[in-house]
């Protein structure tokens, strides 16, 4: 959520709005969306001051999301095809819950994929083993260890990884879920695939960001790095699930860590 949002209007004084944000004091309808401590400062995701923690499972937040005029029901009715869920490792098993039932509710069909980087059954987060396959939660995830199985398959010639990789995840993971799985190389948190695949490794870069903006790789390393990338797409295209392309890489994007693999699409 950003800080500036109407719901927490920490920029009150720049921005009108008919209702009094969550920073205006325990009068606002939203102030029991977020954690505030004695010094009026609220709880931030990973610090991160721009972007206020919401309390997803407070009164009032949770409805917001949930109930049959909610937002999650909203725009399934307005015709969207499901939810992706950014870093569902942040979002409790209740709220999970009760988005599912309203995804569902809305919109029978109506897919909810979870942003899960390591194998989806055997997830800890904050000391809790998480339930997301189990049916009530998550239809699949982002398959982030098919990733890592590619790349290294890509750059090392390690078929036994990738073999590995894909054992382990259509051995736990139900027939559903692999069929509805986001096969990706590549998106907005990890570095370009033509670029790693140029590169010769799926090492974050650490140059700076000023070098990093401009810096594109050689017209023979290019060259390769199209081969692998062609390569590794067709098995992208093959295994069990859902191929998902990173826009711009189908057409030869570069770009290092973020914010640098969010480059502008090349129009034309």
């Amino acid at each position: 959520l950003a800080s500036d949002s109407p719901a927490i209007l920490k920029y009150a004084k720049d921005i009108i709005y008919p209702e009094k944000g969550a920073m205006q004091g325990p009068e606002s309808k939203y102030y029991t969306w977020f954690n505030f401590t004695p010094d009026g400062k609220y709880e931030a995701w990973w610090g991160i001051e721009i972007l206020p923690r919401l309390k997803h499972d407070g009164k009032g937040c949770s409805e917001y999301f949930l109930n049959d005029d909610g937002v999650i029901a909203h725009y399934l009715k307005k015709g969207t095809a499901g939810w992706r869920l950014d870093v569902a490792d942040e979002l409790s098993d209740s709220f999970l819950d009760g988005l599912k039932k309203a995804a569902r509710g809305a919109k029978g069909d109506a897919l909810v994929i979870g942003e899960v980087w390591e194998n989806a059954t055997e997830k800890v987060a904050y000391g809790k083993r998480r339930k997301y396959l189990r049916g009530s939660q998550l239809d699949s995830v982002m398959n982030y260890p098919l990733r890592k199985g590619i790349m290294r398959f890509e750059l090392d010639g390690d078929a036994e990884f990738l073999s590995d990789v894909l054992e382990s995840i259509y051995s736990t993971y139900p027939k559903t879920v692999c069929d509805s799985l986001m096969n990706i190389l590549g998106t907005h948190d990890t570095e370009r695939a033509l670029t790693v695949f140029g590169k010769g490794d799926d090492e974050t870069s650490d140059e700076a960001g000023s070098i990093l903006a401009n810096k594109r790789l050689s017209a023979e390393d290019k060259s390769i790095a199209i081969k692998k990338m062609k390569l590794a797409t067709a098995i992208q295209f093959t295994v069990y699930g859902v191929p998902s392309v990173y826009y711009g890489d189908e057409a030869g994007v570069e770009g290092y860590r973020d914010p640098f693999c969010r480059m502008p699409y090349p129009w034309g």
